[in-house]
C-alpha cells in the first residue's frame, strides 16, 4: 500500500492516515490526520476570540447552510438514507418562509435551543428515505404534533380537531 511522510512529525504513513487535497500534486495533505488536528487545536488555543467571532460570523451569514448541514446530519445519524444534499436542502430552506400547515414565519436557526416557529425536516410520509421529493420544512410544532403521521393523516387529524370545536 502507498506511504506518505508527514511535514509535521516526519513519520512514514499510509496514504488513508492523510485527507485529500485536491491542490496537492499527489492529490493528498501534507500534513497526517493526527498533526491536522493538533495544529487546527494549537490555532484555536492560540486565536480562542478570533476563531470564534468568524465562525459565528459565518454561521450567521450563512444560517440556511447550516441548518441543512444538521438537519441531514441529524437524519443520517437516525439511520435514515438521507440522498438529499447540502445544496439541495439549502435551497429548498431558502424558498421555504413559512411553515406549510400554520402559516408561521419559519426561524433557522443553528442552536440546540428549538423554538416553536424553528424550522423542522419533515418527512412527508415518514418513509426512510429522506430525498428532495420526500421531505418537507415544516414548524418544530408543527412537526413535533404530527409526529409519524403521513401529511393525510395529519390533516385528517387536525379536521378532526376543528370538527370537535365546532360541535361545542
Amino acid at each position: 500500500m502507498k506511504t506518505k511522510r508527514c511535514s509535521r512529525c516526519r513519520k512514514e504513513k499510509l496514504i488513508i492516515k492523510f485527507s485529500k487535497n485536491k491542490c496537492r500534486k499527489d492529490g493528498f495533505s501534507n500534513y497526517c490526520k493526527l498533526c491536522s488536528s493538533i495544529m487546527q487545536k494549537e490555532y484555536i488555543e492560540r486565536n480562542r476570540k478570533q476563531y470564534y467571532q468568524m465562525k459565528n460570523r459565518w454561521i450567521v451569514d450563512h444560517l440556511h447552510r447550516t441548518w441543512a448541514m444538521k438537519a441531514r446530519a441529524q437524519k443520517r445519524n437516525r439511520g435514515y438514507d438521507v440522498r438529499i444534499t447540502n445544496d439541495e436542502l439549502e435551497q429548498v430552506a431558502k424558498k421555504t418562509k413559512v411553515c406549510r400547515y400554520c402559516g408561521r414565519q419559519l426561524v433557522y436557526i443553528n442552536k440546540d435551543k428549538r423554538r416553536h416557529n424553528s424550522a423542522s425536516l419533515d418527512r412527508i410520509d415518514n418513509g426512510k428515505i429522506v430525498s428532495k421529493d420526500t421531505v418537507q420544512i415544516i414548524c418544530n410544532q408543527c412537526n413535533a404534533t404530527k409526529q409519524d403521521r403521513t401529511h393525510n393523516q395529519f390533516v385528517e387529524y387536525c379536521g378532526g380537531i376543528i370538527e370537535k370545536f365546532l360541535e361545542v
